[in-house]
């Protein structure tokens, strides 16, 4: 692996739409049903997590339909956000599932509400059973959340759009149903964690606005980048 290539992570976003919306997204041969595919990003230091190279994941890894590859095992981090809206195909569960018993990360952010939470839960427990892997919450002592920076809570941080339209009053973006930001995590035998969550809270947003937004990027970032920089290192190093 390159040096370009070692810390590598993509991020996938859904978006909010009718089922007719819905983009086939295919990593490896493992296939997600999501909205929209948006974004890959590669990273090889510090800086370059603040300003990923962005490119489509298609071109990137010049995957077209049914021409099924490994790259998913390449990717040591994967990174999902508005997974409220997400739903797996038969055929992709057990790739899923392979790639995190393997030693694979999985990193679900920015999906808010009780029936977000809901759909989530349904779906990674069709990955990974319930009864086998039980979604813990992570207290906040635990050694990930010290991997670089010491971590007394976990931010609710709401996206740029809607911290404008409140005029920076309020980071729930759902409401009384959105209040508590929830930390999750589901871990292997060995107590890895393989599948975070960080529910009700969109902690990538400020890693993308340091030029857009001077004060959202001021308000956020920090405790932002400190979540992503401990949860990046950890898993680089399990």
């Amino acid at each position: 692996m390159s040096p370009s290539q070692l810390w590598l992570w993509r991020r996938w976003h859904t978006r909010k739409g009718s089922d007719s919306a819905k983009e086939d997204f295919r990593r490896g041969t493992h296939q997600f049903t999501c909205r929209t595919v948006h974004s890959w990003y590669a990273a090889s230091s510090t800086r370059a997590f603040a300003s990923s190279r962005r490119a489509s994941l298609a071109d990137r890894l010049s995957l077209r339909r049914n021409q099924p590859d490994d790259a998913l095992f390449n990717c040591p981090l994967t990174v999902a956000s508005d997974v409220g809206s997400l739903g797996f195909r038969p055929e992709e569960i057990g790739r899923l599932r392979t790639d995190l018993l393997k030693g694979g990360f999985l990193w679900v952010d920015d999906f808010w509400g009780t029936l977000a939470w809901q759909q989530w839960s349904t779906e990674i427990a069709r990955v990974l059973p319930a009864s086998k892997h039980a979604i813990v919450d992570v207290p906040i002592d635990d050694p990930m959340l010290r991997s670089m920076f010491e971590m007394t809570s976990v931010p609710q941080i709401t996206n740029i759009q809607f911290w404008r339209g409140v005029g920076g009053l309020s980071t729930s973006e759902r409401g009384s149903d959105s209040l508590d930001v929830h930390l999750r995590a589901i871990r292997d035998q060995k107590g890895r964690v393989m599948v975070l969550m960080t529910h009700n809270t969109d902690v990538a947003d400020p890693w993308e606005r340091e030029g857009e937004a001077p004060a959202f990027f001021y308000q956020f970032s920090p405790d932002g980048y400190a979540l992503g920089i401990n949860v990046l290192l950890y898993a680089m190093t399990h």
